[in-house]
């Protein structure tokens, strides 16, 4: 197992080399802010009943900063926050939010980049922020960012992991993905923290054909004794090809993540196999046909009864891929999954493969749309669940009524399915998560901002101890100035 001090003195090792190769040409822009919140919930403890409310103070300085060289950047934020609440005041605590960003252009068809996303924190439920630091609305990030063009992720998605933050944008505001989110039921109000380090190279070696190395690392820890810590490692590869130019093009990944559970789970190691056949039809338009193939195997004697049970996932399927401009693409497939389980009855049934998201952009408004489904495999979250079946969808809209006056709103819907994996089973366990809110924000001045928001998120699942309703009003302030300090 390689140590966690390795991974850090390796990844601020990466920084340093990449600001002093960019030191002689650089640009270096430092903008300080400083928010103000107040913040009602009605469910502190996110129960099915004697729900309890509480108003929280949230004080929260913080900056971001970013060096810009001739061929790379490298960029920080950090963002703490003190939560006083005024009832439940045992539960007054600190909370951090950290990143580091870099990239550099080793060569003319090569790139490397390296993320490191931190957060320390004893609030359960991240509840959907409309507004981000900047008094921006947050952007959606999609796994697929990270695939070579021309193509995106249209497979099973990696083993989740809570620690897996968001990568954040050049205003160094964390991005909020609309679907498909790590929503496993923590209801512990102590503190835990994670942490993701992503080391990636893209490189072209054809007019169109490119291939894809990455390293994953994560971290989570728990003062919850009974949540398991875990870390991992996940090394990947993803290849893009075209046999005929304009006509033929296959992909092909894999990855495989260790994962190292401190607690009554058993490690594991999971193989992840993905390939894809496109046959294009012109610019916009492809078929495709897909089989994708996961292995779960854990450790530990196979003799004893409490073992995690090992299985295999094999999922052939065919569909399309219409990208027809830059703000939208559609990719669907149909197929059937096969979950091969080592005891227990197997699991199958038809399943979509699906990832969309459609942006309209008007005068005064802009509006988007995304949905995502397909399976993954949580085992590195507060409940290590295992294999899930999703579908979701969300939109995002603003509108902008002035110049210092604007309006947002959201909703996301998803649907989680996990098969039991056991025969004696009742039924299989289902989650339904709602969220939506509405929010204002006005620009006081060049250098403050203050913003609205109401939201609820309800949770309906067959374990009906697990529901719960939570509905949040926002009011906030934030100070910093309009335009970076350079240097």
């Amino acid at each position: 197992m390689i140590k966690k001090e390795n991974i850090f003195h390796f990844a601020f090792a990466f920084l340093y080399y990449l600001m002093s190769i960019q030191a002689q040409a650089a640009v270096i822009t430092f903008t300080p802010r400083l928010s103000l919140e107040e913040e009602y919930t009605s469910n502190f403890f996110l129960t099915s009943d004697h729900e309890e409310y509480d108003y929280t103070t949230i004080v929260s300085p913080g900056f971001i900063t970013q060096l810009q060289g001739r061929t790379g950047s490298v960029s920080l934020y950090y963002d703490p926050a003190y939560h006083y609440n005024s009832d439940h005041t045992d539960y007054n605590s600190w909370a951090h939010s950290a990143g580091i960003t870099g990239t550099q252009q080793a060569t003319r068809n090569t790139a490397i980049n390296f993320t490191n996303s931190f957060l320390y924190t004893s609030e359960p439920t991240e509840t959907h922020n409309i507004f981000s630091a900047g008094n921006e609305p947050s952007a959606t990030t999609q796994t697929s960012g990270s695939r070579p063009t021309p193509s995106f992720d249209s497979g099973a998605a990696p083993v989740s992991n809570s620690g897996s933050t968001s990568a954040f944008d050049s205003a160094g505001n964390q991005g909020a993905r609309i679907i498909n989110r790590d929503i496993s039921q923590r209801r512990s109000r102590m503190t835990y923290y994670t942490n993701s380090a992503n080391l990636g190279m893209a490189h072209q070696f054809g007019a169109n054909d490119t291939m894809r190395l990455d390293y994953t690392y994560t971290i989570l820890e728990n003062d919850d004794p009974t949540i398991d810590d875990n870390q991992s490692h996940s090394p990947s590869v993803l290849i893009s090809y075209w046999l005929l130019p304009n006509q033929w093009r296959v992909e092909a990944g894999g990855t495989y993540i260790r994962g190292i559970l401190d607690g009554p789970s058993d490690d594991f190691n999971n193989w992840q196999g993905d390939f894809e056949v496109f046959k294009q039809f012109n610019r916009h338009f492809e078929g495709l046909v897909r089989y994708n193939h996961s292995s779960m195997l854990f450790d530990g004697d196979t003799d004893d009864e409490h073992r995690d049970e090992d299985y295999q996932i094999y999922n052939p399927s065919i569909g399309i891929r219409y990208v027809p401009r830059e703000d939208t693409h559609i990719q669907v497939s149909v197929g059937y999954y096969i979950q091969d389980q080592k005891i227990s009855e197997d699991d199958s049934g038809f399943i979509v493969n699906c990832d969309l998201e459609h942006t309209w952009i008007f005068r005064q408004a802009t509006i988007q749309v995304t949905g995502a489904s397909g399976y993954d495999i949580a085992s590195l979250d507060a409940e290590n669940l295992g294999f899930r079946l999703y579908y979701g969808g969300g939109i995002n809209a603003q509108y902008r009524f002035s110049r210092y006056l604007n309006g947002h709103l959201f909703s996301t819907y998803q649907w989680d399915d996990y098969p039991s994996g056991d025969s004696t089973a009742e039924e299989d366990r289902e989650d339904h998560n709602l969220e939506y809110g509405l929010g204002f924000s006005w620009q006081a001045l060049s250098w403050l901002s203050t913003r609205v928001q109401g939201s609820s998120r309800l949770l309906k699942s067959t374990l009906h101890e697990n529901d719960f309703i939570d509905n949040r009003v926002l009011l906030g302030i934030t100070i910093s100035p309009s335009q970076p300090y350079r240097y």
